[in-house]
């Protein structure tokens, strides 16, 4: 999984939840990944605003 798909996979929950809880906006999103993932943080963060562009998560932090 490389950071494009986990970004897609957060926001994919984050919509859901969003939707259950009746949220019309997401400020925030802590995620916590396992070291040895080799994920770059500064890439998904940068995939994550991209994908979440006209979501309940646009401009999350």
């Amino acid at each position: 999984m490389d950071e494009r798909e986990l970004a897609n996979h957060v926001l994919t929950i984050v919509d859901q939840t969003a939707y259950r809880i009746s949220a019309r906006r997401i400020l925030g999103v802590h995620l916590s990944v396992g070291g040895r993932r080799g994920f770059n943080l500064d890439r998904l963060h940068s995939v994550f605003t991209d994908v979440s562009r006209g979501t309940v998560a646009e401009g999350a932090r």
